[in-house]
C-alpha cells in the first residue's frame, strides 16, 4: 500500500520465518532445488575436522545435491548441513555401492570384529563396513565405516576412537583395549590375528589390574609403592 511501505509480509519476519520453516520443502521446490538438497559453505567444505571436509568432497563426487551456501541467505530455508545429516547421506550413498560391490572379507575385517565382540554391550549390535571409498573413519546410527585398509596398530585406534564417539560415554573397555595395544603392538608394519588375540589377552588382564587397583584404594589401601 502507498502508506504501508510494502507487503505486510515484509513487515512482519518473524511471522514469515515460521512461514517458510513450516513449509520448507514446498518452498525448495518452488525455488527449483532439488528433493533432498544439503547446503553447505566453506565452514564445512573446508573444516578443520577432517569428517566434515571428507564428506562435503566425498558427496560432491557422488553428485549428491550438494549445493553452495551463500553469505546472506535465508536462514529459515538454507541452514547449513549438520555432522548428522552428512554422515545420514554418506551412509546411503556408501551402503549403495557396497550393496553393488560387497566387499570381500580381509583380515582387518575379522579383527575389527573381534574388537567389537571384546567391548562387548552396545557394540554387538553394530554393523561393521570397510570401504576404499572412506577416507574418515565415522559411525552413524548403527553403522560403523572404516578405510580399507591393511592390518596395523594405527586401524584398530581408530576403530577404537570411532567407537568410544559412537558410544557416547567413557567406556573402560576400549581404555583397557588402548594400552593394551600400545604396550604389545608395535607402532608400524602390519598385524596377524594371533597378534591382535594376545593383545586383547592383555587388554582383558589390564581390566583385572585396574579393578583390583580400584578396590584398593575404597579400602584406603591406596595404590602407591611400599616405602
Amino acid at each position: 500500500s502507498a502508506s504501508g511501505g510494502g507487503s505486510w509480509l515484509l513487515r512482519t519476519p518473524r511471522f514469515t520465518n515460521r512461514l517458510l520453516e513450516a513449509h520448507r520443502p514446498f518452498f525448495l521446490g518452488a525455488l527449483g532445488m532439488p528433493a533432498g538438497a544439503l547446503f553447505v559453505s566453506r565452514r564445512t567444505t573446508e573444516s578443520g575436522d577432517p569428517f566434515l571436509k571428507w564428506a562435503a568432497a566425498f558427496l560432491a563426487r557422488r553428485g549428491a545435491p550438494l549445493l553452495p551456501l551463500e553469505p546472506g541467505a535465508s536462514k529459515a530455508l538454507f541452514s547449513e548441513a549438520s555432522e548428522d545429516e552428512l554422515q545420514e547421506r554418506c551412509v546411503k550413498e556408501l551402503l549403495a555401492e557396497l550393496k553393488k560391490a560387497p566387499a570381500a572379507r580381509t583380515d582387518a575385517q575379522q579383527a575389527a570384529a573381534k574388537l567389537l565382540a571384546f567391548v562387548g554391550a552396545e557394540s554387538r549390535s553394530l554393523r561393521l563396513h570397510f570401504s576404499a571409498l572412506v577416507a574418515v573413519p565415522f559411525a552413524h546410527g548403527a553403522h560403523v565405516f572404516m578405510p580399507a585398509t591393511a592390518l596395523d596398530r594405527g586401524l584398530l585406534l581408530r576403530l577404537l576412537a570411532t567407537l568410544q564417539k559412537r558410544l557416547g560415554r567413557f567406556d573402560d573397555k576400549c581404555v583397557h583395549a588402548t594400552q593394551a595395544f600400545f604396550e604389545t603392538l608395535p607402532a608400524h608394519g602390519g598385524l596377524s590375528l594371533p597378534q591382535l588375540d594376545a593383545a586383547l589377552s592383555r587388554a582383558k588382564q589390564v581390566g583385572v589390574e585396574s579393578r583390583a587397583f580400584e578396590r584398593r584404594l575404597e579400602v584406603g589401601g591406596g595404590g602407591g609403592a611400599a616405602a
